[in-house]
């Protein structure tokens, strides 16, 4: 696989593009943004490419349509009350009491499931 990603910091560095070239492997599950990882060198292991920077993929452009950054849900617990849970990028809220004291509840379980 071969991709082409465009330089954040071309302006100081001079160099616009970088290319990189190897095989897909899974991305870690500690990388907590989108990314693709492909073998790397005697270097590095792989390489961890944000996705929002890659230009083509195998000599293919790619359509670099942002992602919704956040959905928001608004989830009824079944006694009158509804809930919003907003599920992000990074983490997932809810504005209900259960939440403030576990940092999770069972609205959140909810609206991922209906976001699926």
């Amino acid at each position: 696989m071969r991709i082409k990603t465009r330089n954040p910091s071309y302006k100081t560095m001079g160099q616009e593009y970088y290319v990189y070239e190897g095989n897909l492997v899974p991305t870690p599950k500690w990388i907590k943004y989108d990314a693709v990882c492909i073998t790397g060198n005697e270097s590095f292991r792989f390489h961890i490419i944000p996705t929002d920077t890659i230009i083509e993929m195998d000599d293919a452009v790619v359509d670099r349509k942002p992602a919704p950054k956040e959905k928001i849900i608004q989830v009824d617990n079944g006694k009158g009350m509804s809930y919003t849970v907003i599920i992000g990028t990074k983490n997932t809220t809810c504005d209900c009491a259960g939440f403030g004291f576990r940092k999770t509840c069972k609205h959140i379980a909810i609206a991922i499931a209906e976001a699926a």
